[in-house]
């Protein structure tokens, strides 16, 4: 089996240069491993610490579509978008949304929500909070054309069947993260039984991660997880918004 594309990646468009390298670098290292396609999808503008500016959205598409010519892999300009309300809210327009290639959502540390109170450690996840969680995840699949969901259950728990089942309905992605892999036994029974789909990613932060999804490929080889379920193993992804 081959990881053709690697669709979570980020860049110094990320503030703070929480990531380390241009898009340009990370294409030429996607290039070098033999990648057909990578997205640059940096973090959402309402992340406190990381967000991409607003006003960097357009200047970072100009340089994927740069970077796609000079490198000759497909190069798509992206942002892992923040979820930040129980209705579904993302940090991104409709207008902002238009312009991407690709949309990443999950729920992060360090973004202001309506929905969960990250630093109440006491009712973090009580069946409470867990039932708000599931609904924001939920409407927001609902709402919006994302392609990928990141890192489900890593900083909040989720039903995990509902999500899933949202997912499967509307053909949105759930990834499994090299990173961040939050899937018990039983979620991954849940998730095989609900008919989701897959992506295995390496949240790259800089170039030497690219396509490091060692833990992502173990996980698939023990649940014995069909490749033709994870969609770039041998395969390519239909993008939602794919220009």
């Amino acid at each position: 089996m081959k990881v053709l594309a690697d669709y979570h990646t980020h860049s110094r468009y990320s503030r703070f240069y929480h990531a380390k390298h241009t898009i340009d670098q990370m294409a030429c290292r996607a290039k070098e491993l033999g990648l057909a396609e990578i997205a640059i999808t940096d973090h959402g503008p309402k992340h406190l610490f990381f967000g991409i500016s607003p006003k960097k959205l357009a200047r970072a598409k100009a340089e994927t579509r740069e970077a796609s010519k000079k490198h000759g892999i497909k190069v798509y300009a992206g942002v892992e978008a923040n979820l930040i309300g129980q209705d579904g809210e993302i940090d991104l327009t409709p207008e902002q949304i238009a312009e991407l290639d690709i949309l990443l959502v999950g729920y992060h540390k360090g973004t202001r929500t309506n929905f969960v109170k990250y630093f109440d450690k006491k009712n973090r996840n009580t069946k409470e909070q867990i039932e708000k969680n599931t609904i924001a995840y939920v409407n927001a699949i609902n709402r919006y054309p994302i392609d990928i969901i990141t890192h489900l259950n890593e900083y909040i728990r989720v039903d995990t069947k509902r999500v899933a089942e949202a997912c499967a309905k509307t053909g949105t992605i759930l990834e499994f993260n090299s990173k961040h892999m939050k899937f018990d036994d039983d979620d991954i029974k849940i998730l095989l039984d609900c008919g989701v789909n897959f992506v295995v990613s390496s949240d790259a932060h800089k170039k030497q991660r690219i396509c490091d999804v060692d833990a992502c490929l173990e996980l698939i080889e023990k649940y014995k997880i069909p490749l033709e379920r994870v969609k770039n193993i041998d395969q390519l992804l239909e993008l939602k918004n794919k220009k």
